[in-house]
């Protein structure tokens, strides 16, 4: 049995769209006979440094991620009331707490897994704590591949910036024998003219987070008198995901009509934001990801609302194609990347603006959703499909 080592800064019981990701890879490199262990960290006193968990091991690194948390904002945030001295402090602290986790993650490796003779790492990007740590472990023994989920060279509130270009060169690109990109982040690398990885094999792919049931659930009709519930799980953020044109929207909805409810962060956004809402809106609080999916499936239009950055892909989106329900799509900027899969989805409505739609509009759209088949979006999707996403990531592995 082929033996693996993922090596990642987020995994559960840590939750987000990163995580998810990788449990899809896992099952996949499971199914493919690999004996997969993941080495993370612990966020927590209550989270367990060693736990077996569905047929794979986790080792974990104990990590104040609210003090590393703290200290970054502090030396990011320009507006912050600190004097230039105390942001060279913050940044000095901060950079001491990373070399550190760094540091303990590479002394677990040797003393408590060394015997166990990984001939493939792959670690993972974001955050990039997996390529630091991987980049003291591989040898020339080993396969090491760099999963890449999330665009980062330009962006400095990832942490690796234009600065880490000569550090790429000198010593990643020595070890490394394969990327694996996200599309977000070869689009970058246009962007910013500069491709780190030139000349090593790279595969560009897809989230795997796409899986389309064989039948989708069967839907009814509304009666008459009956409301349309839409529904928006999720979050917002004045730099990321803004609600204003959404609220427009449902300010023009008949609350006898419609409802609209709001799940997670979104509800304290909302709250801390704005003095009045659209009568239609219910802001229902937080729930878990279980009761979050139920919620999803329920609907009667999904709400998805467009980021304000251009290198971002919410998991969600593939959640909501899934279901066969009909989408509204409120997007802010034109080379949105969620917007070429909402435009191939068969039913959902796209709109930059809330002149561009009314109340009859959304009823349509629930009325017209009802003819969409699985076997429809199997064949839009195919390329994205989480069982043609990860064997085309394990051809890639195999092959180096």
């Amino acid at each position: 049995m082929k033996k693996i080592l993922i090596i990642t800064g987020e995994f559960p019981p840590y939750r987000s769209a990163n995580t998810n990701c990788l449990l899809h890879v896992i099952e996949a490199l499971q199914a493919s006979g690999y004996d997969v262990s993941v080495l993370s960290f612990a966020y927590g006193k209550d989270i367990p440094i060693r736990e077996d968990r569905d047929g794979y091991s986790i080792y974990r690194v104990y990590a104040s991620n609210d003090r590393f948390d703290k200290l970054y904002r502090v030396t990011r945030d320009k507006s912050a009331p600190i004097a230039f001295l105390g942001k060279w402090i913050a940044m000095i602290a901060f950079k001491c707490i990373w070399v550190i986790r760094i540091r303990k993650s590479v002394c677990l490796y040797r003393r408590t897994l060394r015997r166990e003779e990984f001939p493939y790492i792959l670690s993972v990007l974001y955050p990039q704590d997996g390529h630091f740590i991987a980049e003291r472990l591989a040898d020339k023994h080993t396969k090491w591949v760099m999963y890449n989920l999330d665009p980062y060279i330009s962006q400095g509130s990832h942490g690796l910036t234009l600065r880490y270009k000569k550090f790429i060169e000198n010593h990643w690109r020595k070890k490394v024998s394969g990327i694996i990109n996200l599309h977000g982040v070869r689009l970058e690398h246009e962007q910013i003219g500069y491709d780190p990885y030139r000349g090593l094999p790279t595969l560009d792919t897809h989230l795997p987070n796409l899986a389309i049931p064989s039948e989708l659930p069967a839907r009814t009709q509304k009666q008459d008198g009956e409301k349309i519930l839409l529904r928006f799980t999720g979050s917002f953020h004045p730099y990321i995901r803004r609600p204003e044109t959404l609220l427009q929207i449902l300010e023009k909805l008949d609350s006898d009509q419609f409802t609209a409810e709001f799940y997670g962060g979104a509800c304290d956004y909302l709250k801390n934001n704005f003095s009045s809402l659209p009568a239609c809106v219910r802001l229902m609080g937080s729930v878990d990801e279980k009761a979050c999916r139920t919620l999803t499936g329920t609907a009667d239009i999904l709400i998805n609302v467009g980021n304000l950055t251009t290198d971002q892909f919410p998991s969600k989106v593939f959640e909501y194609i899934a279901t066969g329900k009909p989408i509204l799509n409120v997007y802010s900027e034109p080379n949105d990347p969620v917007l070429p899969y909402m435009q191939r989805y068969p039913c959902a409505l796209n709109v930059r603006s809330a002149d561009e739609i009314d109340g009859e509009t959304l009823l349509r759209l629930y009325r017209n959703a009802a003819s969409v088949t699985a076997e429809q979006l199997r064949e839009i999707y195919r390329d994205n499909l989480r069982e043609t996403v990860t064997k085309t990531m394990i051809d890639f592995i195999e092959s180096l």
